[in-house]
């Protein structure tokens, strides 16, 4: 009987400490944390990108990133993936382009708890291809490795596909 204070104050203890992330909280309080904290670095890209600010949009970006574009070039670092954006942008505003563009993280798997796997959909309701065609509805999926540095969510990878357009003439699936 002198070991029941025993056996119950460990039993306690288990209770209390093994469900508990760090700081006291669920593990499922600390992944809808990094939930919402990885959709709002989603929702700064979507936001920076329709008002041109490539200076904030590459701040959601590691230095190191690896950024392969809808178009298949790889940019190995941030600078090159900011640089070749603006290239982009300053194109964009010469055609005119309406900025309607939108994506939702579609799925977020934690394959550690500082790095995340991201697939996101995106679309942007009438973009006009510089090719002088109509305006169209224009579709993609992301895919994103991001990483969490000093508590802060970052793309560390990221691939675009587009899904939402015909191939090129001549130049098939």
């Amino acid at each position: 009987m002198r070991s029941f204070p025993i056996i119950a104050l460990s039993i306690l203890l288990l209770a209390v400490v093994m469900p508990r992330g760090v700081g006291g909280r669920d593990k499922a309080d600390d992944r809808a944390v990094d939930e919402g904290a990885i959709r709002r670095v989603l929702a700064a890209y979507v936001e920076t990108w329709n008002r041109h600010d490539m200076a904030a949009w590459g701040e959601l970006f590691t230095d190191d990133v690896d950024y392969v574009n809808r178009g298949g070039g790889w940019w190995k670092s941030n600078k090159e993936n900011v640089e070749g954006h603006k290239a982009i942008h300053e194109m964009l505003v010469r055609q005119k382009q309406k900025m309607t563009y939108r994506s939702d993280a579609a799925e977020i798997a934690f394959l550690k708890p500082d790095v995340a796997l991201v697939h996101a959909t995106w679309e942007w309701p009438g973009f006009a291809l510089p090719s002088g065609e109509e305006a169209r509805d224009f579709k993609g999926i992301i895919t994103m490795v991001m990483v969490k540095r000093d508590g802060k969510w970052l793309i560390r990878a990221l691939q675009n596909t587009v899904s939402g357009l015909p191939p090129a003439p001549g130049r098939g699936v």
